[in-house]
């Protein structure tokens, strides 16, 4: 399976490398690779719809203040990193039915579920931000 190219955050590392440890605790083994490729597929998964929901809130934020110049550029980059999410869930889709087993854990049932929240908190942002395009035409912002 290939792994998206991406920088993790350096507090992302550090939780995973203590996930490692801790596993290898539980199991009562010396590998701390036990679940490197899954956890490393699902983290990279909440990372970046984690990204695009916190984006598309920032959107909605910056329409509120009717400043929709960077709301729309908050949407833009919100489908910048749920295509990234996107092309992971498609990636471990297309394993599985090459016939190639898939972990399939907390942690992907986990980072599926932001994927689903990302996706859904996107298309709301959208039509939040279209409503207070609207609601600017009726009250402008000096009026508010």
């Amino acid at each position: 399976m290939e792994i998206l190219q991406m920088e993790i955050p350096l507090h992302i590392l550090y939780y995973i490398d203590r996930k490692k440890k801790r596993c290898a605790e539980l199991f009562h083994t010396e590998r701390e690779d036990i679940m490197t490729e899954s956890t490393e597929v699902s983290f990279g998964l909440i990372l970046n719809a984690g990204n695009s929901k916190s984006k598309s809130l920032m959107a909605i934020e910056a329409a509120r203040d009717y400043d929709f110049e960077e709301a729309h550029q908050l949407i833009k980059e919100a489908k910048e990193d749920l295509k990234k999410a996107h092309q992971t869930q498609t990636d471990l889709i297309q394993s599985q039915a090459r016939g190639e087993a898939t972990e399939v854990d907390v942690i992907l049932v986990h980072a599926q579920d932001h994927l689903t929240m990302a996706m859904m908190m996107l298309d709301q942002a959208q039509e939040f931000i279209h409503v207070y395009e609207l609601l600017s035409k009726l009250l402008p912002k000096e009026e508010r």
